[in-house]
């Protein structure tokens, strides 16, 4: 039985396709809905072996923006009869959403894709693809299409 749907966002296109495709499903099947976004501040690393993170207001003003994009995307999807919440959590996306949805005992998980492949996915990394691999809760990934 699915009553609690766990839906990533990135708030790319992709993710509002898997956003809407997990609001037609708990619809459906009259689940609620958390929406989730992670987030981490960026660490470069320098060719000297030095790095450089960002500083706290700079951190701070990324957290509030995490915030206020996820209530606004919440207000924006939220109708009668829909149990539609919020979260925003500090961490490395894939890690921070597997371990959200094994750790709240989420029904499903539902993340959008990017559908990159070869050198662009080695490089850049797949969400998605870790999340399916690590996560023990049951994985549903939506490719937007093109």
């Amino acid at each position: 039985m699915i009553n609690r749907i766990l839906v990533a966002t990135d708030f790319s296109p992709q993710s509002e396709e898997a956003v809407h495709r997990a609001l037609e499903l708990a619809e459906a099947l009259h689940a609620e809905v958390t929406l989730l976004h992670a987030w981490f501040a960026p660490i470069y690393a320098m060719p000297d072996g030095s790095t450089i993170v960002p500083d706290p207001t700079s951190i701070a003003e990324m957290a509030t923006r995490s915030h206020d994009q996820l209530e606004a995307l919440r207000e924006r999807l939220a109708k009668p009869g829909l149990k539609l919440s919020a979260r925003v959590v500090e961490g490395p996306p894939a890690e921070t959403i597997a371990r959200v949805a094994d750790g709240e005992h989420f029904d499903l998980l539902v993340v959008g894709t990017h559908g990159r492949t070869g050198v662009r996915r080695l490089l850049l990394g797949s969400v998605a693809e870790h999340v399916l691999r690590t996560a023990h809760t049951p994985v549903m990934t939506v490719h937007a299409a093109p």
